[in-house]
């Protein structure tokens, strides 16, 4: 039968045996129950997720290191008309704002923070956001579709994990 959990608001929460798979309970910290869900997304969504966010955020470093280094055999010229002389601030901005979320991402989501959908959420939009500043700056390369499609995929699957 439906087993009742408590979640942090102290509303009971009725979870059918489908739906309670991707719940953890934790205590919150006044020592109530807490229902860490990740609602509709199975295991292997679940998996995923986690590997699009680390994947990304491990190239979001390696994007930043090697921009910080010089950018070799990328032109300067694709900078011309954007406010930046080099690649130093992009490095950065990248490094922070999208390798930044994308790591908090994984992070919430392997702790079974309770935002952690909402967190992948926020990082699939970032770096639709990356890109669209990105694809106003510099010429369409081949890696901006790849992470287009990335984006998406994490935004649907945060929306996936939220929903229920």
């Amino acid at each position: 039968g439906p087993v009742v959990r408590v979640v942090a608001v102290a509303v009971p929460v009725v979870a059918t045996p489908r739906r309670r798979r991707g719940i953890r309970e934790r205590l919150d910290r006044s020592g109530r129950a807490c229902a860490v869900r990740l609602h509709d997304l199975d295991r292997t969504g679940w998996w995923v997720l986690l590997v699009l966010e680390l994947v990304t955020a491990a190239n979001a470093v390696g994007g930043a290191i090697y921009g910080l280094s010089g950018a070799k055999g990328v032109p300067r010229e694709w900078l011309d008309g954007s406010p930046f002389e080099n690649y130093l601030i992009p490095s950065l901005a990248l490094l922070v704002v999208v390798g930044g979320t994308m790591a908090i991402a994984a992070a919430a989501l392997l702790m079974h923070h309770r935002r952690a959908a909402e967190l992948s959420i926020g990082a699939g939009v970032v770096l639709l956001a990356w890109l669209a500043i990105e694809m106003l700056i510099i010429p369409l390369s081949c890696l901006q579709p790849v992470f287009l499609v990335v984006a998406l995929l994490v935004i649907g699957l945060g929306l996936r994990a939220r929903a229920g």
